[in-house]
C-alpha cells in the first residue's frame, strides 16, 4: 500500500490551473454527514465529485474521468483517505471534522447493530456485531482502529480495501498532522460543531446559509450497547493514534478561534442559538409524527 508524507512529497503532480478545489475529508461518524449538507448547498451541483468506499464504483469513474471534466471540479465528497488532490488540478483545500476516537468507535458499533450493510468495504458478519467485545477483535484482526489517523495520514488505498489492512507506521500520527497542518484550512470536532462550521464559513467565504438538521444519526431510542470495563479500558489503549490526532485537531480549533478575535464568539453564539431552534423543531416533528410517514413525504418531496 503506497502511503503519503508531505513532509517529503509536497506537491501535487496532476498541475495545472490554480483554483481551489475544497476537499471534504469525510470521517465516518463524526458528524460528517450533517457537514456534508451545508457543505452542498456552497457550491454548484455540477461541480461536485463524489468518491466513496462504499460505492467502489465512484473510484472507476474519478480515475476515468477527462482532464476536462477534473478541472470543473470544486469540491470533492465521501469516504475517501488523504491524497485524493493529487488526482487533480487546482489548489487542494481541505476540510475534515474528527470526533473522540472512543465516541466515534462505539457509535460506529452502535450504528452497524441496526445497518450492517452500510459498510459493504469491511463486511462486518453478523455474528461479529453480537457483542461489543466480539466487534472489537474482529476490527482489531483487520487492522481497520485508528480509522481517523489512516485516512488523514493517507494510510488507505484509492479504492477497494483488501484485509488485514497494513499496519500504521511508527509515525503514522505525525504524518497525519502533517497532512492536516499543510492541506487543511479548518481541522473541526464534533464536540465543537458549531463553532467549527463557522469557522469555515469565514475561512472558505462561503456566502450559504450554513444553518443545519442532523443528519444520519439514530433517530429512535439508541441501541443498547453492553460494554465491559475491560473492554473499554483495552479500546481506549489501542486507541492512542487517534487520541492523539484528536487531542491536536482539539489544540489547533482552539488556537484557531481565539485568532478569530471577540466577534467570532458572538457570531458563533448567535449562529447556536439560532440553529439549536431549528434541531428542536426537527426532534419534536420526529417525535410527533411516525417514521412511516415522514418517509412517504420524503418521497413526494
Amino acid at each position: 500500500m503506497t502511503t503519503r508524507d508531505t513532509r517529503t512529497n509536497p506537491g501535487h503532480p496532476s498541475g495545472g490551473g490554480d483554483h481551489p478545489v475544497l476537499i471534504f475529508l469525510h470521517i465516518p461518524k463524526a458528524g460528517g454527514t450533517t457537514l456534508g449538507q451545508i457543505i452542498t448547498r456552497q457550491y454548484p451541483a455540477e461541480s461536485f465529485c463524489e468518491v466513496s468506499f462504499e460505492k467502489l464504483d465512484t473510484f472507476d469513474r474519478f480515475f476515468a474521468m477527462t482532464d476536462d471534466e477534473k478541472a470543473r471540479v470544486r469540491c470533492v465528497k465521501g469516504h475517501y483517505p488523504f491524497g485524493i488532490h493529487e488526482h487533480l488540478p487546482g489548489k487542494p483545500v481541505y476540510v475534515t471534522m474528527l470526533r473522540d476516537p472512543v465516541k466515534r468507535f462505539i457509535s460506529e458499533y452502535r450504528f452497524l447493530r441496526e445497518f450492517p450493510e452500510v459498510r459493504p468495504d469491511l463486511p462486518v458478519p453478523d455474528e461479529v456485531l453480537t457483542s461489543f467485545g466480539a466487534y472489537l477483535d474482529h476490527i482489531l484482526a483487520s487492522g481497520a482502529l485508528n480509522w481517523q489517523v489512516r485516512m488523514a495520514g493517507g494510510f488507505l488505498p484509492l479504492g477497494r480495501l483488501t484485509v488485514p489492512l497494513d499496519p500504521l507506521p511508527d509515525d503514522a500520527v505525525e504524518t497525519a498532522i502533517a497532512n492536516l497542518d499543510r492541506y487543511c484550512v479548518v481541522t473541526g470536532v464534533l464536540d465543537r460543531f458549531d463553532e467549527s462550521v463557522v469557522l469555515m464559513k469565514r475561512k472558505l467565504g462561503w456566502h450559504r446559509k450554513i444553518s443545519y438538521l442532523r443528519e444520519n444519526v439514530n433517530k429512535r431510542s439508541p441501541v443498547t450497547v453492553d460494554i465491559t470495563p475491560q473492554d473499554r479500558a483495552r479500546l481506549t489503549e489501542l486507541m492512542a493514534p487517534d487520541r492523539r490526532l484528536y487531542a491536536y485537531a482539539s489544540e489547533r480549533l482552539a488556537r484557531d478561534i481565539a485568532a478569530e478575535g471577540e466577534d467570532f464568539a458572538r457570531e458563533a453564539a448567535s449562529f447556536h442559538r439560532r440553529n439549536s431552534r431549528l434541531v428542536n423543531l426537527q426532534s419534536n416533528y420526529q417525535k410527533l409524527v411516525p417514521r412511516s410517514l415522514r418517509r412517504a413525504l420524503r418521497r413526494i418531496r
